[in-house]
């Protein structure tokens, strides 16, 4: 069964291995496995010879994959999902508001157009129950 993946959008049945979601997200796969460790991605249960991640997964991974790329570190995407977990709004307001401040600042850069993707799709991970 697979377990909640904090970044996911919705579920569908589809499942890969480690090999086939590093190649479908150009992410190595040793990134992909600290990714699950940390609670990220993934099923938690599965061992590593067993397909153990899904389609939302893919989106998972491509929105760390973005948020890095701007200049955001994992502890910063942990800290997102810590607080939307518990409820605290006030610390997800705050994140936004700093990734808007950061957008203002570049906002015709590649890096300011992937802080603009990057809050949209925050914005729509915050906004799911």
């Amino acid at each position: 069964m697979h377990t909640y993946s904090p970044l996911a959008h919705n579920s569908t049945k589809r499942h890969m291995d480690i090999i086939q979601l590093s190649k479908i997200t150009g992410v190595s796969s040793r990134a992909i496995y600290h990714y699950h460790q940390l609670g990220l991605i993934g099923d938690r249960n599965s061992s590593l010879d067993h397909d153990r991640f899904h389609d939302e997964d893919i989106h998972s991974v491509k929105l760390i994959k973005m948020a890095m790329s701007a200049g955001f570190k994992i502890r910063d995407i942990l800290n997102v999902i810590d607080a939307k977990h518990r409820g605290e709004q006030h610390k997800l307001d705050s994140a936004l508001e700093r990734l808007s401040q950061r957008f203002e600042t570049e906002p015709d850069s590649s890096t300011g157009r992937a802080l603009l993707t990057l809050k949209n799709e925050l914005t729509a991970f915050i906004g799911e129950t």
